[in-house]
């Protein structure tokens, strides 16, 4: 491809912001600015215009958490998350019967942690406060906790290969996981 003169430039750059509007307007009101801006290469603009200014800033390479996830199910989970562009090493399950005795509050303001993925979970375990369930807790408070994403399928809360891989292109998408 040949590379434009000083003027072609000019022209061209006329032509991309009189579309660039319209682009953005369609993006944000279909609510994929943030995707559209990362794939121009504007994380950082993402980040700073999309995201809720009360919401825990977490690194979007850090750890994931899978909560309620069947042991078989591991090995498979962390491949979809590894297709997906994700290493493996980042996805850690924390199992059903696990789940009452975990301190929940350890992950308040622990920026290792960039989303919390609930397939099925008790309503009760440590730190859930006043709030009816863990998950209840962690959504409420986004100030404190990372991300916090309830995973489906066939109607209920539950952890399969579809419903991570459903939860984590999102998480992508919206630049709150990153696939590297």
């Amino acid at each position: 491809m040949r590379r434009l003169n000083e003027d072609e430039l000019l022209l061209l750059e006329e032509e991309v912001l009189d579309r660039l509007w319209d682009c953005l307007d369609a993006a944000n009101k279909s609510g994929r600015l943030g995707p559209v801006l990362n794939a121009l290469g504007m994380p950082d603009l993402a980040d700073g215009y999309l995201r809720d200014p009360e919401a825990l800033f977490t690194l979007p390479e850090g750890q994931i958490l899978v909560v309620g996830a069947l042991p078989r199910m591991e090995v498979e989970l962390r491949g979809v998350a590894k297709r997906l562009g994700i290493s493996p090493e980042r996805v850690e399950f924390l199992r059903y019967e696990d789940t009452t005795n975990y301190d929940f509050r350890n992950l308040a303001y622990n920026y290792n942690y960039c989303a919390v993925l609930f397939g099925r979970a008790p309503h009760s375990a440590r730190g859930k406060g006043e709030d009816s369930s863990i998950i209840t807790q962690l959504e409420n408070n986004r100030e404190k906790y990372p991300e916090c994403r309830r995973l489906y399928a066939g109607g209920e809360n539950k952890a399969t290969k579809t419903s991570v891989k459903n939860a984590l292109t999102a998480l992508i998408d919206e630049g709150l996981v990153t696939a590297a």
